[in-house]
């Protein structure tokens, strides 16, 4: 018998999760342990920041109708908000992306491009914004967040247990401290 003849239910299960729950939950994962600079060092961190455009490309491509829904239906306040804050959060990994490849030491040392000092500065200040970029658009999705989770995972739509449990752990302390120990490094406070 073949591999594939012997295949549980679950596996297509296995496979959706991972799609459509680990790859979205890759992303600030990755963003947060590329954010860890000092902490980490330039290699690691040039890794994670790379790879972390895979999963940003998956995102794109797979929600790629909003860009064809640009045109149609009315605009009101939400979704001109919307708008503004994808198309500034698509340029802002633009920038960081260019500003990456520029001043790359480590992963994408081959590359002939001169370092500058300027765009240093451009990185960093792009990355942190991706950051708050970030929490305000999953804030913004964060019903359909939920009820995609709820789906996949084939949970009860509501539980208290478990949503102080969720509650708790948003709240905890080693992923917040990521970004603010490494804001704080930089000498900004």
């Amino acid at each position: 018998m073949s591999q594939l003849q012997v295949m549980t239910p679950e596996f297509p299960l296995k496979a959706i999760i991972h799609k459509r729950l680990g790859l979205p939950a890759a992303m600030p994962i990755l963003l947060l342990l590329a954010l860890l600079y000092r902490g980490l060092e330039n290699l690691p961190h040039e890794i994670f920041g790379t790879v972390l455009f895979a999963p940003f490309g998956w995102h794109i491509a797979v929600n790629r109708a909003w860009f064809t829904n640009l045109f149609w239906g009315r605009y009101d306040t939400r979704r001109t908000f919307t708008l503004a804050l994808h198309l500034l959060q698509i340029t802002n990994v633009a920038v960081l992306l260019v500003a990456s490849i520029v001043i790359s030491k480590s992963a994408l040392e081959f590359l002939p491009v001169s370092d500058s000092i300027y765009l240093r500065d451009v990185h960093w200040f792009a990355a942190y914004w991706v950051m708050i970029i970030v929490g305000a658009h999953v804030g913004l999705h964060w019903t359909r967040v939920m009820a995609m989770a709820r789906t996949t995972l084939r949970l009860t739509p509501w539980n208290p247990a478990r949503a102080l449990a969720l509650r708790a752990a948003a709240c905890s302390r080693p992923p917040s401290d990521c970004g603010v120990a490494s804001f704080w490094a930089y000498g900004t406070s």
